[in-house]
C-alpha cells in the first residue's frame, strides 16, 4: 500500500458531480482554489515556514491515519512513515479496512471501496451507531492550503452515521481539539488542492480492483483501470457534468434574458429615482451653502419683529396707564352713583311710606264716597220722583188754569166774574207749587270724589 500520492507531478482531478445543482458550488470551488493558493503562498513568504525543523512530509501525504468503530475496527490509530509503509496481518484483520477508510474519510462513495454496497451506513461496526475517520495530512511545504488557520498539520474528520448524513470538520493537528464545521465540498476542494485522489486506483488499490485486474480482468476491465488510473474516466464524467451545467446555464441564461424585459423597467425606474434622488443630493447641498445666508435673514426678521413688538408694548403700556385713569374715574362715578342709588332708596321707601299712607287714606275716602254715592243715588231717586210729582202737578195746575180761564171767560160773557184763580185752586186743593230749575235740583258732587 501507498501512504504518499500518485506522483509529484500534480494532475488536476475534478470531484464527480451526483446532482447538477451541485456544479456551480462545486466550480466556485476549484475556482477559488488557485486565488487561496496564491494567498497562501503570500502568507507563507510572509510568516516563513512555522516548523522547527526541516519539512519531511510533502504537502498531502497521509500523517497518521485514526479510525473508530469502523468496520472491524473498534478503535485503531496508524503513524505512518514519509516514504514507503508496509502493512503487515492475517486474512480478516483489518488491513483493506484501512485503505476503506481513506476512501470513505475523503467522502466517496462507498461503492468506491470494492465492497458489494452502495451504503455508508454498511462500514460501521456491528452494533454502533457511528464510525469516526481521522486523516492527519501534511500541510507545512509549499503550497500549503490556509496555513494561517491550519499549520503544518490538517486533521480531516468524517464521522459516519447510521441514521443521517453524517458530518466533516477540519482541525489544526497542533493545538484545534474542536475544529470547525465542514462539508464534503470543501474535502473535495481541499483533496484537488493538495492532489489527493483517493479513488484512483493507481493511489489506492484495493483488492477487488487488484482481483479484477490481474486475474479477471479482460480488456474493457483494463481499459475501464487505465481510465480510471489516467484520470480519463473522472475527466469524462466531469465532462459530461460540464456538459449538463452548460444546458442548464443555457436554460437560466434564456429565462433571465426574457426576465430582462421586466428587470429592465425596473432598472430604468430605478435610473429615474436616481436622477431624482441626484437632483435631491444638488438642492440638499445648495440649502446648506444658504443655510447660513438664512440664518442671518431669520435674525433681521427677528430683530423686526423684535422692534415691532416693542413698540406695541410701549402702545400696550399707555393703554393700560389710560385704562387704568378711565377705570379709576369710572370708580369714582361708580361710587358716585352707588350714593345716589342709596339716597333714592332712601327716598323711594320714604315714598312708599307715603303711597301706603295714602292708600290707606284713600280706602277710608273710597269708603266715604260709596256711602255718599248711595245717598246721592237716593237723592237723585227722589230728585226723580219729586220731578215726576211736580210735572204732574203742573200738568194739573195748568189743566185747572185751563178750566179756569174757560169758566170765568164764560161768565163774563154771561155776567161778571165772581171768583179769581186763587179761589179755584182753593177750591181745588191743589197747592201750587212753583217749578225749581233744573241745576238746583242737582246735588253737588263731593269735593273728595
Amino acid at each position: 500500500m501507498m501512504s504518499g500520492k500518485g506522483g509529484k507531478k500534480r494532475t488536476e482531478a475534478p470531484p464527480e458531480a451526483e446532482d447538477p445543482e451541485e456544479l456551480p458550488e462545486l466550480a466556485d470551488a476549484a475556482g477559488a482554489a488557485e486565488p487561496a493558493a496564491k494567498k497562501a503562498r503570500k502568507g507563507k513568504a510572509k510568516a516563513g515556514n512555522a516548523s522547527s525543523g526541516p519539512q519531511t512530509f510533502e504537502n498531502g501525504v497521509l500523517r497518521a491515519l485514526v479510525v473508530e468503530n469502523f468496520m472491524n475496527h473498534k478503535h485503531l490509530r496508524v503513524d505512518l512513515d514519509p516514504h514507503v509503509n508496509f502493512i503487515v496481518g492475517k486474512n480478516g484483520s483489518g488491513k483493506s479496512a484501512i485503505v476503506n477508510a481513506l476512501i470513505a474519510g475523503f467522502g466517496h462513495k462507498a461503492s468506491s471501496t470494492g465492497r458489494n454496497t452502495n451504503k455508508a451506513s454498511s462500514l460501521i461496526m456491528h452494533g454502533k451507531s457511528y464510525a469516526l475517520i481521522q486523516m492527519h495530512i501534511a500541510n507545512g511545504g509549499e503550497d500549503a492550503y490556509n496555513p494561517e488557520e491550519f499549520g503544518d498539520t490538517i486533521v480531516a474528520e468524517h464521522r459516519l452515521e447510521r441514521t443521517g448524513g453524517g458530518s466533516y470538520k477540519l482541525k489544526n493537528g497542533i493545538d484545534d481539539d474542536k475544529g470547525r464545521k465542514s462539508s464534503r465540498v470543501e474535502f473535495e476542494k481541499l483533496c484537488t488542492h493538495l492532489n489527493i485522489q483517493a479513488n484512483n486506483p493507481c493511489a489506492l488499490l484495493t483488492q477487488e480492483h487488484a482481483k479484477k485486474f490481474l486475474h479477471y480482468g479482460n480488456e474493457e476491465d483494463r481499459y475501464k483501470f487505465f481510465l480510471q488510473a489516467a484520470n480519463m474516466d473522472s475527466r469524462k464524467t466531469d465532462l459530461n457534468s460540464t456538459r449538463e451545467s452548460v444546458e442548464l446555464f443555457q436554460a437560466r441564461l434564456g429565462r433571465a434574458q426574457d426576465a430582462m424585459k421586466d428587470k429592465r423597467e425596473i432598472a430604468e425606474a430605478a435610473q429615474r429615482e436616481y436622477d431624482g434622488a441626484k437632483k435631491l443630493k444638488m438642492l440638499e447641498d445648495k440649502l446648506l451653502e444658504f443655510e447660513p445666508l438664512l440664518g442671518w435673514a431669520l435674525v433681521g426678521e427677528k430683530e423686526r419683529e423684535l422692534t415691532t413688538l416693542e413698540e406695541q408694548l410701549a402702545e400696550a403700556a399707555a393703554k393700560e396707564a389710560e385704562a387704568k385713569s378711565e377705570a379709576e374715574s369710572k370708580h369714582n362715578e361708580q361710587q358716585r352713583m352707588e350714593e345716589a342709588v342709596a339716597d333714592l332708596e332712601k327716598r323711594l321707601g320714604k315714598a312708599q311710606n307715603d303711597v301706603q299712607k295714602i292708600a290707606t287714606d284713600g280706602e277710608r275716602t273710597k269708603t266715604k264716597a260709596t256711602s255718599v254715592q248711595k245717598a246721592l243715588k237716593k237723592a237723585r231717586k227722589q230728585v226723580v220722583e219729586l220731578t215726576d210729582n211736580i210735572k204732574v202737578s203742573q200738568a194739573d195746575v195748568d189743566a185747572a188754569d185751563e178750566e179756569f180761564q174757560r169758566r170765568e171767560l164764560q161768565p163774563r160773557l154771561s155776567s161778571p166774574p165772581s171768583a179769581s184763580a186763587d179761589s179755584v185752586r182753593a177750591r181745588l186743593g191743589c197747592r201750587l207749587l212753583t217749578p225749581m230749575p233744573s241745576r238746583a235740583l242737582a246735588p253737588r258732587r263731593p269735593a273728595d270724589a
